[in-house]
């Protein structure tokens, strides 16, 4: 039988980063639904040309899915958790920093 490495150990550990990929895949599903909210609008809006419209549209998806693909990797490097005898510890935030403490 081998040895493994016992699970409370009190050392920080970061996320898998295999987690980003799925983290801007619900980004995207995220920014969807306002995108298509915001499209119908422009479309049955009839203040100014349609071309400014579509364009404020455009900008709004692009922006919104930029920051769905630029978001995950800042937000892994700015999450740990340790685990230890007393309990569990999770620290996230990349602007608001949250430490929540679970007890054993």
């Amino acid at each position: 039988m081998s040895e493994s490495t016992p699970v409370a150990d009190g050392v920080d550990h970061q996320l898998d980063p295999r987690v980003i990929p799925l983290q801007r895949i619900g980004g995207a599903l995220f920014f969807a639904l306002p995108a298509l909210g915001l499209l119908v609008f422009v479309v049955m809006a009839d203040a100014g040309p349609v071309w400014v419209k579509l364009a404020v549209w455009l900008t709004f998806v692009a922006l919104t899915q930029w920051h769905a693909y630029r978001w995950p990797p800042r937000a892994c490097a700015h999450a740990s958790y340790r685990v230890d005898e007393q309990g569990m510890e999770i620290r996230k935030g990349v602007h608001w920093r949250v430490v929540i403490n679970v007890p054993r």
